[in-house]
């Protein structure tokens, strides 16, 4: 298992294909009981009850879409580490070019600076 830089271990796979698995298993039923829920108060006469009685099963399919997306790709990092391969390390590619390099940050930095001077943050001054 890998570390992160702040100290905490990435969950295996496995524990992440149980944990897609279980948040499924939970919200897939919740959606469809909510459907069937708006279903019965637009029949009895809740306009409002027929966009909501669609929306729910919607937001269920939407979540079996992306279940399906997570779990392949847990499945794609498994098989990547049964091979042999490591995964990236998330922060090594927010840090490819140092900050002192980048004249457009600086510029930035200076005028974020010149913006607190005149105007320093916190709301403004108390004039009591």
């Amino acid at each position: 298992m890998s570390r992160r830089r702040d100290g905490y271990g990435r969950a295996s796979p496995v524990q992440r294909e149980f944990r897609l698995h279980l948040t499924l298993a939970i919200a897939l039923p919740l959606c469809l009981a909510a459907g069937a829920f708006e279903l019965t108060r637009a029949m009895s006469g809740h306009e409002i009850g027929w966009i909501y009685a669609v929306e729910w099963p919607l937001i269920g399919a939407y979540g079996v879409y992306l279940w399906w997306r997570l779990l392949q790709e847990t499945r794609a990092e498994a098989r990547d580490l049964a091979a042999g391969n490591m995964p990236a390390d998330d922060d090594a590619a927010a840090t490819d070019a140092p900050a002192e390099d980048d004249p457009e940050l600086a510029a930035w930095q200076a005028y974020l600076a010149r913006l607190h001077e005149t105007d320093p943050p916190g709301g403004p001054p108390d004039y009591a």
